[in-house]
């Protein structure tokens, strides 16, 4: 898997993935402090000699390497059997305890020291004396039971296990750290797989994989800080230098339409920024010598009146009306040479609507009067009004909101083609932080 897309996929779902590895290591905090039972530590340490008959003999003996390597092997088969049930069940009947076989051969270990001859066994329990005395009776039935069962005088007890004041506690940052781990990797490769089941559209090199004119991405657009409450004003559309990228991107895509004066933007699902970025497309047009007509055509969510701070009052609803002037539904905006056609406030049937002599009626009027006439259609997979809408004008711009399922561009493509609908280009738009869709 390539780097970019496991780095697209940790941006895409940073939020996700950062509040589920928080969650994790707070679950994780939470279980080390339930858990936490504080319990004593014990062990003893016990030796492999070289003299067979006497282990306390201190006279000199031979040794050479060979019996060393020999000692050493044989603390591999000491440390399983020290562990054995016939071990522990000696040591059970040593302890005047209910202790159970199960707890006691969950609270002792055995290993061997480094590359030595010697053999740490230890206990753990939450009785500080009573694990002294579990550890120092397990090394002595171990013994015994290798001299006397085995037949083998080898092995010693040489520091019994004594009493320590300090209770060995559970390191709570450990947990800590590896439930977060966990909640990291599970919803990173969670993710990764829902990434891969959608398909989404990532950059550039996805958009040609539809063979379409491709006019750019928009990125990291800055909005005028008063566009969330609905003033665009001149300022923001032609005097702000962060923005000018974007307009010229969209003047690009006007200049493919040659003679043509009709042009419908929409995009396969809502919420992709078809909205905002016709506005920016009609407000980009007042740079240039000639009239513009925006028409908000998304009657479920119309957008362009709040955009331009006009009033919704008359609008394409209110065509069914038997008044046939429609010149009073070109409403002056703040930007010279561009007029607009709110949606209007009548509930209507929308594909009705648009297939009247009415709409067709505004439609030669609008691009009679204006060298471009641009429509917000709704979304083409939401309803079919924007199909209608497509048979309407002469050219159509598809946003594609960065991080939709290719699956859903493909439908949204097949629909417009299945009207022999003439797809313009796809602009790609990278920026979701629109506050208007």
């Amino acid at each position: 898997m390539e780097l970019t897309i496991f780095s697209w996929v940790i941006k895409k779902y940073k939020i996700l993935i950062i509040s589920i590895t928080i969650l994790a290591g707070l679950t994780g905090f939470i279980m080390s402090n339930l858990t936490n039972n504080v319990v004593y530590k014990a062990s003893a340490v016990l030796m492999v000699t070289s003299n067979e008959t006497d282990p306390n003999n201190i006279a000199p003996a031979k040794i050479d390497y060979t019996t060393i390597l020999a000692n050493k092997e044989a603390l591999k088969t000491y440390s399983q059997i020290v562990q054995s049930t016939a071990v522990f069940n000696q040591v059970l009947n040593h302890l005047d305890s209910t202790i159970s076989m199960d707890q006691l051969r969950n609270s002792v270990w055995a290993q061997q020291i480094g590359d030595t001859e010697l053999m740490e066994i230890g206990a753990v329990h939450e009785n500080p004396q009573y694990c002294v005395t579990i550890t120092n009776a397990l090394g002595n039935v171990f013994v015994d039971y290798v001299k006397n069962v085995l037949g083998i005088n080898n092995i010693k007890l040489i520091a019994p296990a004594v009493q320590t004041g300090s209770p060995t506690q559970q390191n709570k940052l450990f947990y800590i750290v590896v439930a977060a781990f966990l909640g990291f990797t599970l919803s990173t490769f969670g993710s990764l797989i829902f990434d891969f089941i959608l398909q989404p559209i990532r950059c550039a090199n996805d958009i040609k994989h539809f063979s379409l004119p491709f006019f750019g991405k928009i990125s990291a657009v800055k909005l005028h800080k008063n566009i969330k409450n609905f003033s665009y004003t001149k300022n923001v559309l032609q005097n702000n230098a962060a923005i000018s990228g974007f307009f010229r991107l969209l003047l690009a895509a006007e200049q493919n339409l040659g003679s043509q004066k009709t042009l419908m933007v929409t995009s396969p699902i809502k919420g992709e920024g078809k909205s905002f970025i016709s506005a920016g497309l009609a407000g980009s047009r007042t740079q240039t010598p000639g009239k513009t007509i925006l028409i908000d055509a998304n009657l479920s969510g119309p957008t362009q009146d709040k955009i331009f701070g006009l009033k919704n009052q008359l609008g394409i609803s209110n065509l069914t009306e038997t008044d046939t002037d429609q010149q009073h539904l070109f409403l002056k905006s703040s930007l010279p040479g561009l007029d607009i056609v709110t949606a209007g406030t009548l509930p209507v049937n929308s594909n009705t609507l648009f297939c009247s002599d009415n709409f067709n009626h505004l439609m030669t009027s609008a691009a009679s009067q204006a060298d471009l006439v641009i429509i917000d259609a709704p979304a083409i997979l939401e309803n079919t009004e924007a199909l209608v809408l497509a048979t309407k004008v002469e050219s159509v711009l598809l946003i594609v909101q960065e991080g939709t399922s290719r699956v859903k561009v493909d439908e949204a493509l097949q629909h417009l083609k299945s009207i022999n609908a003439n797809i313009l280009g796809i602009v790609l738009n990278g920026y979701s932080k629109f506050p208007l869709k």
